[in-house]
């Protein structure tokens, strides 16, 4: 789904999106074979990554937006 799918299908509810966007981290991290400290700081930073790439190009398929993020993220931190 598209990043606005994936915000329709949530119920355009916060919460549930966070839900999708974190399994689909979780998929990327295992995938990719990272491992992400296991922090608030990591995930807000993290999160904020991945909301700048959504908000950027809503019609960007939701998990090349999370994966890409996750990759950068991992890139940054060296993991």
């Amino acid at each position: 789904m598209t990043v606005k799918e994936a915000w329709q299908k949530s119920g355009k509810n916060y919460d549930s999106f966070v839900r999708m966007v974190q399994q689909l981290v979780a998929l990327s991290v295992e995938k990719r074979g990272y491992q992400l400290r296991p922090s608030k700081e990591a995930g807000r930073e993290l999160g904020q990554m991945i909301r700048k790439q959504a908000e950027n190009d809503p019609d960007q398929l939701l998990y090349a937006v999370v994966d890409s993020s996750v990759r950068e993220y991992a890139k940054k931190h060296k993991l």
